[in-house]
Formats: structure tokens, C-alpha cells, sequence
């Protein structure tokens, strides 16, 4: 009896130790799991502190780039409205400038028409004593014919002026020449100056292009002085001589 009890008693020792020893490895694997568990939180707590600090850090670096843009937005809104001030301020000094190169024009077509009346009445002139000419020529085989010493004389007094009335007549020609060339130059240039100031309506031009195109004008006017001063001194000669 006492044997059997002994055995008895041993099963359930062993009983008990093997469901112990089950009962802990059970609890062993459940604290393995609960342990990996945690790690995996772990983990994943860290990625998503990860990518919460990389959404911060994306979200105040987007934020400084909007600052930057507004900045950059404001700065070209200033440089829009300088731009535009300059160029309302251009264009109205290009319209002043196109019509003062119009005014000038304008008068310069006038200075040329009266040039060319000038030039009418110089060859006129030129004409004149191209028959005053003839008419020496004919004094002067009217004297050849006779024998007198007056009219030897007379003669040779009527060759001199003739001699320097044809030097005369060959030099205002040839100015004449000269002046009527300068002033088909003169035409084409202010032609050329009209089809500029036609561009210059149509296309808008920087300063330096409109200053390049006073300072043709100024030019022109200054030549233009000059041939009418010469002009009043060919016919200042040609009044004396006749």
C-alpha cells in the first residue's frame, strides 16, 4: 500500500513538474512573443518619430521656401512696378523725342525748298553773265577789227574783265555743281531721317538711338548753315559783278 502510495505520489510529482515545466515553457514563448512584440513597437515607434521629425522637418522647409517665395514675389513686384515706371517714363520721352525729330524735319524740308530756290536764282544769275560774256565777245571782235589806239586800248581793258569774268563764271559753276549735289545729298538724308522717325513710331527704341539721330540732325543743320552761307556769298559776288 505504502509503495503504492509512494508511486502515486511520484506520478504526481512528476505530473506536476512536467506541467509545470510545460506551463513554463508555454509562458516562455509567450514572453518571447511579448518581448519581440515590444521590440516591433519599439521599431516602429522609432520609424514613426523618424517620420514624424521628417515631416517637420519637410514641413519647415517648405515653410522657409514659401517665406523665400513671398519674398522673392514682393521683389519682383518692385522690380515690376520700377519697370513699368521706366518704361512709362520712356515711352512718353520717346513720343516728345519723335515729335521734336518731326518739328525738325519739318523745318528742314522748308530750309531745303528755300536752298533750292537759292539754287534757282544762282543759276540764274549764272546765266546772266554767261551773256554778259557773250556780249564782251562780241566788243571785243568789234575792237579786233579796228586800228585806233583807244580802242586797243579798250580792248585789252574788255579782255582783262573778260579773262576774269570767265574765271568767275568757271568757279560759280562749279560751286554751283557742288552746291546742287549737296543738296540731293541733303533730300536723301532727310528722306533717310523721315523712314527713321516712321520706324521709331512703330518699334520702340532705346535713348541712345533717338540721341544718335538728334545729333544726325544737329549736324545736318550745321552743314546746312554753312551751305547757305556760302550761298549768300556767291550771290553778294554776283550782285557786285553785275
Amino acid at each position: 500500500m505504502l509503495y503504492l502510495l509512494t508511486h502515486i505520489f511520484l506520478y504526481i510529482i512528476g505530473a506536476t513538474l512536467i506541467g509545470w515545466l510545460i506551463a513554463y515553457s508555454i509562458g516562455k514563448q509567450k514572453e518571447n512573443r511579448l518581448i519581440e512584440d515590444h521590440q516591433n513597437l519599439q521599431s516602429k515607434h522609432s520609424l514613426l518619430e523618424d517620420y514624424r521629425d521628417r515631416i517637420n522637418k519637410d514641413f519647415y522647409a517648405l515653410k522657409e521656401q514659401d517665406r523665400a517665395k513671398t519674398e522673392e514675389i514682393t521683389e519682383l513686384k518692385k522690380h515690376q512696378d520700377s519697370q513699368d515706371h521706366r518704361q512709362s517714363h520712356f515711352i512718353s520721352s520717346h513720343y516728345s523725342n519723335t515729335k521734336e525729330l518731326e518739328k525738325s524735319i519739318d523745318h528742314y524740308q522748308l530750309e531745303a525748298a528755300s536752298a533750292n530756290l537759292k539754287v534757282s536764282e544762282l543759276m540764274e544769275r549764272l546765266s546772266k553773265i554767261v551773256d554778259e560774256k557773250n556780249v564782251l565777245k562780241d566788243e571785243i571782235r568789234d575792237l579786233n577789227s579796228g586800228v585806233q589806239f583807244e580802242r586797243d586800248t579798250e580792248f585789252h581793258s574788255l579782255n582783262s574783265d573778260r579773262k576774269k569774268l570767265s574765271a568767275q563764271v568757271n568757279l560759280l559753276q562749279n560751286e554751283r555743281g557742288d552746291y546742287e549735289e549737296r543738296v540731293k545729298n541733303l533730300i536723301d538724308e532727310q528722306s533717310s531721317l523721315s523712314a527713321k522717325v516712321k520706324e521709331l513710331k512703330k518699334h520702340e527704341t532705346d535713348p541712345e538711338q533717338i540721341e544718335e539721330l538728334t545729333t544726325q540732325i544737329i549736324n545736318i543743320r550745321n552743314e546746312r548753315d554753312d551751305y547757305f552761307d556760302r550761298l549768300r556769298t556767291i550771290s553778294n559776288v554776283l550782285e557786285s559783278s553785275a
